[in-house]
């Protein structure tokens, strides 16, 4: 795995985390489509959003992360997700990032977003175990939290999968789609990480 050391809040623009099959590297206006097109699924935003739904154009999805990205917020980092197999160009398939940053606790929460059809082919592993040693290695965290719907299964097991700990459940915290759900938190520690040599070179 080849990882790029950077600083602040989000990767310039030339740089990139990179796994076997998958990269992560910082957003451009021209994500909007895959942002628009995350977002415009409801069953994707009842599962990550916090907010209610609410439809979008594409033209405001794009003025909505040039704003961010001009003023990018001090407690997260976005990054947008893309498949790089074979000889084909990449291709984007979804958002990770972390959120909630806490400098002085040296903690973060975790998301990753994939579009349906990217789902269930294993992507998912790479980009979070890439995300997590990103945390840990390159940003100096060392605790990470999961946050999951009760019924979304396939997130609680990619984390479990990617050594993240059951830790509690938050009962009836969060709405969806016209009930109260319980929500799952999971936990990481960098002691619980495993180790993985770092090649500090542009890719």
């Amino acid at each position: 795995m080849k990882m790029i050391p950077t600083s602040g809040q989000s990767l310039p623009k030339d740089m990139t985390l990179q796994g076997s099959r998958t990269v992560l590297r910082a957003r451009s206006s021209r994500d909007a489509a895959i942002l628009h097109a995350l977002w415009s699924d409801v069953d994707t935003w009842l599962l990550s959003a916090i907010g209610p739904y609410t439809p979008e154009s594409l033209h405001s999805a794009r003025r909505r992360m040039e704003l961010e990205m001009s003023s990018p917020p001090g407690d997260s980092v976005w990054l947008t997700a893309e498949v790089i197999e074979g000889n084909t160009p990449p291709v984007a398939i979804g958002m990770a990032g972390l959120w909630g940053i806490d400098q002085f606790n040296r903690r973060a929460h975790i998301s990753l977003t994939l579009l349906p059809e990217w789902r269930g082919k294993d992507y998912g592993t790479e980009l979070l175990t890439t995300l997590c040693r990103y945390a840990f290695h390159l940003r100096g965290l060392r605790r990470l939290e999961v946050e999951t719907l009760s019924r979304n299964v396939a997130m609680q097991s990619l984390a479990r999968r990617c050594g993240f700990k059951p830790e509690g459940c938050l009962r009836q915290r969060d709405h969806d789609a016209g009930r109260w759900t319980d929500v799952l938190l999971y936990g990481l520690l960098d002691t619980e990480m495993p180790s993985a040599s770092l090649d500090r070179s542009r890719t």
